[in-house]
Formats: C-alpha cells, structure tokens, sequence
C-alpha cells in the first residue's frame, strides 16, 4: 500500500476516535471516573497519536524532536487525566512533562545511533 495512503487511513482513524468521543461524552455515567473524562481522554489521545503520525513521516531534525516533546507532553497528559488528578496538577505532575519528553528524546537518540550501526 502506498505510503500516503497509509498515513491518510491513520489520521482519518484518528479523526473518528475524535469524533466518537464528542458524540459519546454526553451520554457517559459521570459518576465513572474514567468515562466522565471521555471529553479530555479523547482530546490527548487524539493528538498524542497525530504527533507519532508527525513523527513518523518527519523528514527534518527539528521536526522530530517537536513531535517527539509533543508525544511526551500528551502521554504526560493521558496519564494525569487517567490516574492522578486533573484539576489539582502537582509539582510531580509538573516534572513529569520535563521528565517524560527527555527520556523520549534520549530513547530516540539511543534507537538512531543503533541503528545507524547496522
């Protein structure tokens, strides 16, 4: 399959999970503590699978590492609002967006230089 092709079928896919979440949300329980967040849970989950997408198809350095400190910043995201609490964002939560993007950053190196060995 063409590689465009590919990349379109993605980001269409993502653009449903999007839409579903909006059309879902409303009809949610809000006394589940998950299904309550649908609104926000969809939202980072829709844009921390569009920066793989940007990641995946970047041709240039800068690129790369914007996409890669935005998957960092959304998977931080997508962690708040899962399991501590989003309304009350703490020094931890705060660390974990210099935190996860560098070790992002950092595997991202590792991953190039092994496999500009081969």
């Amino acid at each position: 399959m063409n590689k465009d092709i590919t990349i379109a079928l993605v980001i269409l896919t993502i653009g449903l999970v999007y839409v579903l979440g909006m059309i879902c949300w409303p009809y949610m329980p809000k006394t589940d503590p998950i299904l309550s967040k649908l609104y926000y849970l969809t939202t980072s989950s829709v844009l921390y699978a569009l920066s793989l997408v940007i990641h995946l198809i970047a041709k240039s350095k800068w690129l790369k590492i914007c996409s890669f400190a935005a998957l960092g910043i959304f998977s931080v995201n997508l962690y708040v609002e899962l399991f501590l609490d989003p309304e009350n964002w703490t020094n931890w939560s705060l660390g974990l967006l210099i935190i996860v993007p560098t070790k992002m950053f950092l595997l991202a190196v590792i991953i190039n230089k092994v496999k500009a060995k081969k």
